[in-house]
């Protein structure tokens, strides 16, 4: 669950089930990644909308830290934008 937080800081963006999968752990079924993301959802470390029945995820200015990742705060750059190479990927 670490690494998923970590990926979606640094990153920024929002990141659905799907991009998540792909870039988590491909060999991850996706329940497995659901099932993380709504625990880091249920302790307030991601935030999710729900957009056309398509969940998405990200950390925001709100958010809490893993412990240990106390250190890292969000970046705002990261926050606001989303890499165009992930929209090439899909």
């Amino acid at each position: 669950m670490r690494a998923l937080w970590l990926r979606l800081r640094t990153d920024g963006g929002w990141w659905t089930l799907d991009m998540l999968v792909h870039h988590w752990k491909p060999g991850r079924a996706p329940y497995e990644v659901q099932h993380a993301m709504d625990a880091l959802e249920a302790g307030g470390f991601v935030e999710s909308r729900d957009q056309a029945r398509n969940l998405s995820y990200r950390v925001t200015l709100d958010c809490k830290a893993p412990s240990g990742f106390a250190h890292l705060h969000p970046n705002q750059r990261a926050l606001n934008e989303h890499p165009a190479k992930l929209a090439e990927m899909k």
